[in-house]
């Protein structure tokens, strides 16, 4: 049966929205009472040029810093358009003194490279939601186990065959989630089919529209925030859309689950990621208890219990 892809944005998705944009910028801009400084500046450099891709997880790393009683961090977006802005703001930060880093990295070997030679070991490093190498601890959920419950969800679902978008395999959290979904949906019995994109971000929803005008696809599986994102822009002018599923999260994102245009997600809890990544540094610091890095808890969402109260709590982390 056709679907309609027009987006309205419904007003509690645009109310949350500019909830979260508030509580961003107030926390940047201004410092509780009571807070003080830590004992040696950090930075966090993550890649990306919105901040609302990463409320969650500031909001946990401003309650980490609450319950130290430090003021909260600037935090610096490198653009997405390789790993040399990136590496240049890192090495700004650095420079400037900076006695420890969170990272999210934009492209895990350049960065690790960096980070090898001009951090360790006197600086410590924590990389959030994809990591650096094997040296520096990563805050995220297991990217395996999301790509396999991804396949197997699917699986459940009645899905019989994918067409994988192959982009942003430069982090080694797309590449294990990818490389983990193919491997569990082809032991249950799905048909792949890959495209691969190396363009910028810029270029990729058309690309993917295109490439849906001249081999459709009956279900699209994106491995990353920014692919998922161009895929929902990709199906707007897609006469016959695909099912689409993937791994992320946005205001966009959550919006398009909502409204019917993706059919299954899996989502981290970023939130939980930001307050844990901080809490590791403290202790690589000195001023905490040093801890062992965890996983995150990850969960698969569809329409159907989206609503359901820790699923909410998990995609709307105002509420925690």
């Amino acid at each position: 049966m056709k679907r309609f892809w027009k987006i309205r944005i419904p007003a509690l998705f645009v109310l949350i929205g500019l909830c979260f944009a508030l509580v961003l910028s107030v926390a940047l801009d201004s410092d509780p009472p009571g807070q003080k400084a830590p004992p040696g500046p950090f930075s966090v450099v993550l890649y990306g040029d919105r901040a609302d891709r990463w409320v969650p997880l500031n909001q946990g790393l401003r309650q980490a810093c609450d319950e130290l009683g430090w003021i909260g961090p600037a935090v610096v977006l490198a653009p997405p358009t390789g790993p040399e802005e990136q590496i240049r703001l890192l090495q700004r930060e650095i420079t400037g003194g900076a006695q420890g880093l969170i990272v999210a990295a934009t492209d895990s070997e350049a960065v690790r490279a960096f980070l090898a030679e001009q951090a360790t070991p006197r600086i410590p490093v924590v990389t959030v939601e994809t990591g650096a190498g094997t040296d520096w601890p990563a805050i995220r959920a297991d990217d395996e186990r999301m790509g396999e419950e991804l396949a197997v969800q699917m699986a459940a679902a009645g899905v019989t065959e994918a067409t994988l978008l192959q982009t942003h395999l430069y982090r080694d959290s797309v590449r294990l989630r990818y490389d983990a979904f193919a491997r569990r949906a082809q032991a249950l019995g799905i048909s792949l089919t890959q495209w691969r994109f190396s363009m910028p971000d810029t270029d990729l929803a058309q690309a993917i529209a295109d490439s849906l005008l001249g081999q459709p696809a009956r279900n699209l599986v994106a491995f990353s925030t920014e692919a998922l994102e161009c895929s929902i822009d990709a199906l707007q002018g897609t006469p016959l859309p695909p099912a689409l599923y993937g791994i992320g999260y946005s205001d966009q994102i959550i919006a398009s689950l909502d409204q019917g245009l993706i059919d299954g997600l899996c989502c981290q809890n970023e939130y939980k990621i930001g307050y844990l990544a901080l809490m590791q540094l403290a202790g690589a610091m000195g001023v905490s208890p040093p801890t062992d890095p965890t996983w995150v808890e990850f969960r698969y969402i569809n329409r159907a219990n989206m609503y359901d109260p820790d699923i909410q709590r998990l995609i709307f982390p105002i509420i925690q």
